[in-house]
């Protein structure tokens, strides 16, 4: 295997200094990172820079995590030499032995990298679907036993998403990749929906207990206004992206109302409850051509 490692980076260059002193004492194949327009002195940093494998792109405007992987994904198909790809963002890293525990995996299309927290508890947000539910009824089956619906986390399984954390993808299903991966996402449900569309389309994605990755998140309950504009808008946006769909309307609705209840759970209730509302009237607006 030759692995190149793809990094999405946006203003955060302490972060990107620890995943990349990590990544970089690793035989990764290449490593590429994608300056998402960053303003704090990450160009200059990755300018000065001396590994060879490192390639970096410097987009010109924040295209967030969907539309920097689109722009790092597709400037993958002008190199060669790397079989695999492995996406994460500066606040992730591979464990040491990653890529020793990648070569001893059984033969697949994709592999779900098992993200652990600074604390060494799994990351739920990055777990893939072993299921995924559609329907209302699957929905509220998942909510009320949500491990039946994910990977067990001592035991190799298939799965059918994927989150860009630590997903590692072989050369050929580079094309089904870029064509799922919808950069108008900005931020949320672009990995969990490209994955999804990968699985309906054949490929093989496997969750392997034993290639563990780092993630440096913040607690569950701190979303950020702007995040929580992404999380509500990107629900009504799927469909027009994704005409099969990922889960039927009433979840749809069900995902919306849970948004709005986080925010009156967790705050900040006033920037928080107007930026679902900005959420839903763009949403609702559609994404245009």
């Amino acid at each position: 295997m030759k692995v190149t490692a793809l990094i999405v980076t946006h203003n955060r260059l302490s972060r990107l200094q620890h995943c990349l002193a990590q990544v970089c004492n690793m035989d990764f194949h290449s490593i590429v990172v994608v300056n998402n327009a960053s303003c704090d002195g990450t160009s200059e940093w990755l300018s000065a820079q001396s590994d060879e494998r490192l390639k970096v792109l410097h987009l010109p405007e924040n295209t967030g995590g969907a539309g920097g992987f689109s722009a790092g994904l597709n400037f993958l198909t002008t190199l060669d030499g790397w079989t695999h790809v492995c996406l994460f963002d500066d606040d992730a890293w591979p464990a040491p032995d990653w890529l020793d525990a990648l070569a001893s995996q059984p033969a697949a299309d994709g592999y779900c990298s098992n993200v652990r927290d600074l604390h060494g508890k799994p990351c739920v947000m990055n777990l893939p679907f072993t299921r995924l539910p559609r329907t209302l009824w699957q929905t509220l089956s998942y909510l009320r036993n949500p491990a039946a619906w994910r990977p067990q986390q001592d035991q190799r399984s298939h799965v059918v998403s994927l989150s860009f954390v630590g997903a590692c993808l072989t050369r050929h299903w580079l094309p089904a990749l870029l064509e799922a991966l919808e950069p108008r996402l900005f931020l949320y449900y672009d990995d969990l929906s490209a994955g999804v569309m990968l699985a309906d389309q054949g490929a093989s994605l496997r969750w392997c207990p034993e290639l563990y990755f780092y993630h440096a998140v913040q607690p569950e309950n701190k979303v950020s206004p702007q995040k929580r504009y992404f999380l509500t808008r990107n629900i009504l946006w799927l469909p027009a992206f994704y005409p099969e769909g990922l889960w039927s309307p009433p979840v749809t609705i069900l995902r919306l109302a849970f948004q709005l209840l986080a925010v009156l759970r967790t705050g900040p209730r006033r920037k928080g409850i107007a930026a679902w509302y900005r959420g839903m009237i763009d949403g609702l607006r559609g994404p245009g051509k």
